[in-house]
């Protein structure tokens, strides 16, 4: 097994060769550990770890957002034995359209919920608002 880290945003292919057959995309987790913003665009360095088996694989970053520019997206590794990098590519990623309704439909139940909770908080606050103003009555 290998480790594979500080990729920056990126599909890694970590290939020595070209396989006839595949195994499944490898979902790698990374986390941003480094930005640097210029006035009209950003560097974001992602990092993640990874064990990899010996030979062909392909890794996969997912949420990389779609204005990464494609020349700017690149890809380095550490193991602990030899690794060859074979390719860096950036592709969209397809959503199945039930799944993103059932997404968008739990976050509009999410945010109505919210307002409910921000409605009951702003109607708490007015009557202690009120409170106040009957106690400072009595007072002035």
């Amino acid at each position: 097994m290998t480790k594979a880290s500080n990729l920056t945003r990126a599909l890694l292919l970590a290939a020595a060769m070209p396989a006839i057959a595949r195994a499944a995309p490898l979902d790698m987790k990374s986390a941003p550990v480094a930005v640097t913003v210029y006035t009209d665009q950003a560097t974001v360095t992602r990092q993640g770890e990874i064990d990899v088996p010996a030979g062909d694989s392909e890794l996969m970053l997912h949420n990389i957002p779609l204005a990464a520019l494609r020349d700017t997206v690149t890809a380095t590794a550490k193991a602990t034995s030899a690794v060859i990098l074979g390719a860096v590519e950036t592709r969209p990623e397809t959503v199945d359209p039930a799944v993103a309704e059932q997404r968008r439909s739990d976050l509009v139940a999410r945010i109505r919920a919210l307002g409910e909770q921000i409605a009951a908080i702003d109607t708490r606050a007015a009557g202690f608002k009120a409170q106040q103003d009957f106690v400072e009555s009595l007072a002035g």
